[in-house]
């Protein structure tokens, strides 16, 4: 059984990578931007919280999925809600293989 935690600053470039082979299909480590981006979007929005943050599946000591949040405020019925926006949505099934 993995571990699901919040998404912190030392995994940008992991789940970077993961999302150039997810999504791109390739392989090796991301570009700066990339990394930046994740930084910028996920980590720094002023609206992120810990209650409300993006997620990692550890196994095997690596991350092996992802669920980027971003926490808006917005309006209901003329009230102010916290949301949650799910982006980068992301699994390695060669981690649930045994694949490197």
């Amino acid at each position: 059984m993995g571990e699901i935690r919040n998404f912190r600053e030392p995994d940008v470039s992991e789940v970077a990578a993961l999302f150039l082979k997810i999504f791109r299909k390739r392989s090796g480590g991301a570009g700066q931007d990339l990394e930046q981006y994740f930084q910028d979007i996920l980590l720094r929005n002023p609206w992120r919280t810990d209650e409300l943050s993006s997620l990692v599946y550890l196994h095997g000591g690596r991350i092996a999925a992802f669920v980027g949040v971003i926490p808006r405020t917005m309006l209901f019925r003329e009230r102010p809600i916290r949301v949650a926006v799910v982006t980068e949505l992301m699994s390695d099934r060669d981690a649930f293989r045994g694949v490197a």
